[in-house]
C-alpha cells in the first residue's frame, strides 16, 4: 500500500516538472516570435552610459544613392500650371486712303473757260484787226468787270447813257460794230441793262488782254 502512494507521488512529481518544461519552452517560444526580425540588434558597446552608440544603433540606414534615384525618378514630378496668356491689342495696319485727284478739265469744260465768238464777232473782229478779239455772243449775257460806260452810239464821241458799274450783268442783243480810235480800235456791242436802258459799250481796252466786259457762262 505504501509503494503504490510512493508512486502516485512519484508520477505526480514527474508531471509537475513536465508541465513546468512545457511552459517554459512555450514562454521561450513566444519570446522569438515577439522579436522582429528585420530589428537591429544592440551593438555590443550600447549601453545606457554610450548614448552615441545607442543612437547609432537606432538610427535608420541610409539607402545606395543609385537606389534614392531610382525612388526620385519614379516619383511623378508635379506639371507646372500655364498662367493665363494676357491678350494683347492687335494693331491693325492702317487702311489707305483714297486720295482725291483733281479733276482734269475736259475739253468742254475748256471750251466754256474760253468762249469763241460767233461767226459774225470773229468776221467783224477780222474787219477790225487792231481790237482784242471778241468773246461775246449775241443772245447771251456778258458781266461788266470794271466802271463802263453805255454811250447811245458806237464811237468815243457819242453821249453817255449811264456807267454800268462792276458786277452787274447785261443782255448782248447786237454787234459787234469796229470803232478805230488812235493807233487801235474798239469792238462795239449793243446790250440792255436790267431797267431796259439799250446802248453801245467797248467790249475790251485797248491795251492787250483787258476787258471791261466778260461772258456769261
Amino acid at each position: 500500500m505504501d509503494t503504490q502512494r510512493r508512486w502516485i507521488g512519484y508520477d505526480t512529481i514527474k508531471l509537475i516538472v513536465a508541465l513546468i518544461l512545457i511552459i517554459l519552452l512555450l514562454v521561450l517560444f513566444l519570446q522569438g516570435q515577439w522579436q522582429a526580425p528585420g530589428l537591429a540588434q544592440a551593438p555590443a558597446g550600447a549601453s545606457p552610459d554610450n548614448p552615441a552608440a545607442a543612437a547609432a544603433s537606432t538610427a535608420t540606414p541610409l539607402p545606395p544613392a543609385d537606389t534614392a534615384a531610382a525612388a526620385t525618378a519614379t516619383l511623378p514630378m508635379p506639371s507646372a500650371t500655364p498662367l493665363p496668356v494676357e491678350p494683347t491689342a492687335t494693331v491693325l495696319p492702317p487702311s489707305p486712303t483714297a486720295t482725291a485727284l483733281a479733276p482734269t478739265p475736259t475739253p468742254a469744260a475748256a471750251a466754256k473757260a474760253e468762249p469763241t465768238a460767233t461767226p459774225q464777232a470773229q468776221a467783224a473782229a477780222a474787219d477790225c484787226p487792231k481790237a482784242q478779239p471778241a468773246r461775246l455772243t449775241v443772245g447771251k449775257q456778258g458781266r461788266v468787270l470794271a466802271n463802263l460806260n453805255l454811250r447811245k452810239a458806237a464811237g468815243m464821241d457819242q453821249p453817255v447813257l449811264l456807267v454800268s458799274l462792276p458786277g452787274s450783268v447785261v443782255d448782248v442783243i447786237g454787234g459787234p460794230t469796229c470803232g478805230p480810235y488812235q493807233n487801235s480800235a474798239y469792238l462795239w456791242w449793243n446790250v440792255k441793262t436790267k431797267d431796259g436802258t439799250t446802248g453801245w459799250s467797248a467790249e475790251a481796252s485797248l491795251s492787250k488782254n483787258s476787258y471791261f466786259l466778260e461772258p456769261v457762262q
